[in-house]
């Protein structure tokens, strides 16, 4: 019974890890970090109503969705509605559909169940049955390189010198005055030997080895780090507002492409409603659609796609002339 309860531990938090990268320590937890960010982004970009049972969790839906790329949805003997990961069991055909799923939650095992549409239903997270969190992981793993880029620019931007001195009593005193200096206090020094050393023939002497006109690109690393940012989240369909527009791009390049941006939100959500569909003639009031935030993004992409239709024909029209 324990090598069974861990074998279900296994397959629920095996989504989390399964797409690490090779990292450890601090970086391995920033990537988790900002994987769990994209992945919470995605994972909110569809919006539920209707009369959804308490039992069926909407996040946990989602989450094995994008881990997996399916998801099943189980009627317990109780009659509760529940998410449960699994996969296509049974005969299964060339494409890898089966007729049964099975699958296993925290609590609830199923095996071989037939696939009826009214005990058993089975959501696709796009038309390939394949998953988005390999695709999260690659883009969080490039956002930490580039947080790690910065912040290796801010460390060794750092105005910091290193001092040479002949003696201890001196080093110590340096140290002191750098310590109360960065404390806005006054140092006060009452050895002649050390005012010799910090004034006359032994002055101490500062070596650099940070540059700080290094600083000048953060603006670089900042735009890199605002464009990858916004490339993963348009694939998904949400626009994000902090990228730049570079002077020697025109609106029709930055328009160009926006429908390939719709054709993957498009995908996700026909499956999803297919879902639903068949959920609804089971007797389930429940719908889906893009999440308010989303479908004003993807409403905003669809009036520049026409507006960019506007000025072909424009164009057009003005080189038949």
């Amino acid at each position: 019974m324990t090598y069974l309860i861990e074998e279900i531990q296994n397959i629920i938090v095996q989504p989390f890890h399964r797409y690490a990268p090779s990292r450890e320590g601090a970086l391995l937890k920033e990537v988790i970090t900002l994987l769990n960010y994209l992945k919470n982004v995605v994972i909110n970009s569809m919006k539920y109503t209707g009369s959804i049972p308490e039992s069926f969790n909407i996040p946990f839906f989602e989450q094995n969705l994008i881990s997996d790329g399916i998801c099943g949805a189980y009627v317990k003997p109780t009659g509760e509605l529940i998410a449960i990961p699994g996969n296509y069991t049974g005969y299964v055909n060339d494409i890898g559909i089966g007729t049964d799923f099975s699958g296993a939650t925290a609590i609830t095992s199923i095996s071989g169940v037939p696939i009826d549409n009214k005990q058993m239903f089975v959501c696709w997270n796009n038309d390939t049955r394949t998953p988005d969190l390999p695709t999260l992981r690659t883009h969080a793993d490039i956002l930490q390189e580039l947080n790690h880029s910065i912040r290796n620019l801010a460390r060794f931007a750092q105005y910091n010198n290193i001092f040479g001195v002949t003696e201890d009593k001196t080093k110590i005193a340096v140290e002191t005055a750098i310590k109360k200096n960065r404390e806005g206090e006054p140092s006060v020094f009452v050895s002649e030997n050390i005012l010799e050393e910090l004034e006359g023939i032994n002055k101490v002497e500062g070596v650099k080895l940070f540059d700080i006109s290094q600083a000048s690109y953060f603006q670089y690393l900042s735009k890199m780090r605002e464009d990858e940012l916004s490339f993963v989240l348009f694939l998904f369909g949400l626009e994000y507002g902090g990228g730049v527009k570079l002077a020697q791009q025109t609106e029709r390049e930055i328009m160009s492409g926006n429908e390939a941006k719709l054709v993957y939100v498009n995908e996700r959500l026909k499956n999803r409603k297919r879902f639903c569909e068949q959920l609804r003639q089971a007797g389930y009031n429940i719908s889906v659609d893009l999440s308010d935030e989303w479908k004003v993004a993807v409403e905003k992409l669809q009036e520049e796609m026409e507006k960019g239709d506007d000025v072909n024909e424009t164009d057009t029209d003005k080189r038949d002339n």
